[in-house]
């Protein structure tokens, strides 16, 4: 069930964006050792206009489990980070990856608490 929100300003036609979104699914996928079909990621779009630089910030939120340990997140973070600097103009220091761990108490999915 994790859910992730990508901002960043980028442009990317309808086909990259898609890519990007499966490259995401993927790569938490095997991290994480779920199923791409519950993970969410959501994309948003700023022009260059509203941001000081280009840059991508991650927001990744999950319920807590043995799964997503520290070695899991280093591997999303360096994925993340190597496909956005080599296809964009965003350089890797401005690429930032922010995990949020929730108590199952703290989660529902399908009308049903995790824990």
């Amino acid at each position: 069930m994790p859910v992730i929100n990508v901002d960043w300003t980028v442009s990317k036609d309808n086909g990259e964006k898609r890519l990007f979104i499966d490259y995401i699914t993927k790569t938490v996928s095997r991290a994480i050792k779920v199923q791409e079909n519950v993970i969410n990621v959501f994309l948003r779009e700023y022009s260059i206009e509203n941001s000081k630089d280009d840059s991508a910030v991650f927001t990744i939120t999950w319920s807590k489990t043995p799964e997503r340990e520290d070695g899991a997140k280093k591997e999303i973070i360096k994925a993340l980070t190597d496909y956005v600097s080599s296809t964009s103009n965003i350089k890797p220091e401005k690429v930032v990856v922010f995990f949020n761990d929730l108590d199952g108490k703290n989660v529902g999915v399908g009308g049903k608490q995790r824990s």
